[in-house]
C-alpha cells in the first residue's frame, strides 16, 4: 500500500466491490469459484496451475487496477507444421496458410509468460517460411537451408 502498487483496501468482499465499482454479488461469486478450484486443486475455468492457486478468505482484501495488452493470441486456426490450415480431421486445406497471431498450436492451453515480441517474431519467421515454400513449390518441413 506505501509503495501504491496495490491501491485499494477493504475488510469485506462486498466491501472491496463497493471500493472496485463492482457488483458485489458477481466478485463474491468469483471468490467462491476460485476458491472451489483451489479446493479442488484444478482450475477448469481458466486452467490456472494447481501450484499458483491459493485461498482468498482471509481479511483484509486488497485490489488494484491492472492494465490489460494483448501481445499474442494462444488459440488460433488449427495448423500442421507447414503452417497449413487444417480441418477438424488435422487434414490441410489445400492453399491456405495461417502465420502469426491466427497461426494456433502455438502455445498450448494458456500464454504463460510476457513476452513482447513473440508474435511479431511469429509473423516474420513464418510468413517469411510460408514465401519461401511457395516461391519453390514445396512445404516448410521440405525447405532446404545452406
Amino acid at each position: 500500500m506505501e509503495s501504491g502498487q496495490i491501491q485499494i483496501k477493504a475488510d469485506t468482499i462486498a466491501e472491496l466491490a463497493e471500493k472496485l465499482g463492482v457488483p458485489a454479488d458477481k466478485l463474491q461469486e468469483s471468490v467462491d469459484g476460485y476458491n472451489a478450484a483451489y479446493e479442488a486443486g484444478k482450475d477448469v475455468k481458466f486452467d490456472v496451475p494447481a501450484q499458483f492457486l491459493s485461498e482468498i478468505k482471509t481479511a483484509p482484501f486488497y485490489a488494484t487496477p491492472v492494465v490489460c495488452s494483448v501481445l499474442t493470441i494462444p488459440f488460433g486456426l488449427h495448423v500442421n507444421d507447414d503452417s497449413q490450415v487444417c480441418t477438424e480431421e488435422d487434414e490441410p486445406i489445400d492453399g491456405l496458410f495461417a502465420v502469426g497471431n491466427v497461426q494456433g498450436d502455438f502455445f498450448g492451453l494458456n500464454y504463460p509468460v510476457h513476452c513482447p515480441g513473440v508474435s511479431h517474431g511469429r509473423c516474420l519467421t513464418f510468413g517469411q517460411l510460408v514465401g519461401e515454400a511457395l516461391a519453390t513449390d514445396t512445404v516448410i518441413t521440405k525447405l532446404e537451408f545452406k
